[in-house]
């Protein structure tokens, strides 16, 4: 959306919205993170609704209805001023970072993490589940996992969790077999790969 602050800015609102959430409790912040989920992806998906959002010539209370109109009681009345705020403020871009933001921040508080593992071929339910239980045990949280398919990488896995990146894929080891054969063998040009 508009141009991305990943400053200090998207941190204070949400850390303003986990504040809040704590005190109304448990339920309505898990509710709240499903709701800033909601509303992140249909601005991180929708182009025109972002471009609308950060229009100078679409009004504040237009864009309110706007949202109101595709959400209705989807969204909670703290997400809804919330957006207000930002967009009183002149700060419609970050609505979508303060958003993620917020939802990294109430997984932080439920000691959960986001992992996501990429494979060459679709995992199974059961696979998923062994590798969730390895991550929980090291990483000492609860994993949520995404799990995204790409034939490209032959074979294996590519795993990212909590500032822990892991490839264990065949692409990923050719590739550094390329990397070690071009150090050590000058000789040898690109153009061979």
């Amino acid at each position: 959306m508009g141009g991305v602050n990943t400053g200090a800015g998207p941190s204070r609102y949400a850390r303003a919205l986990a504040e809040l959430a704590q005190e109304i409790g448990p339920e309505r912040a898990d509710e709240l993170s499903a709701q800033a989920g909601s509303l992140a992806c249909a601005l991180g998906n929708g182009a025109d609704l972002a471009a609308l959002m950060t229009s100078p010539r679409v009004s504040r209370e237009e864009k309110n209805e706007l949202l109101r109109n595709i959400f209705g009681e989807g969204l909670s009345e703290e997400i809804y001023g919330l957006v207000d705020l930002l967009l009183r403020k002149g700060r419609a871009g970050m609505i979508g970072p303060v958003l993620e933001r917020f939802r990294a921040l109430a997984r932080e508080q439920k000691r959960v993490t986001a992992a996501e593992v990429v494979s060459a071929v679709p995992l199974t339910d059961s696979q998923i589940g062994k590798i969730r239980e390895i991550l929980e045990k090291s990483l000492a949280k609860t994993v949520e996992i995404t799990a995204e398919t790409d034939p490209s990488l032959i074979g294996g896995l590519r795993v990212t969790a909590d500032g822990f990146a892991a490839d264990w894929t065949v692409k990923g080891r050719l590739d550094g077999l390329k990397k070690r054969l071009l150090r050590n063998c000058p000789e040898i040009t690109c153009t061979f790969f």
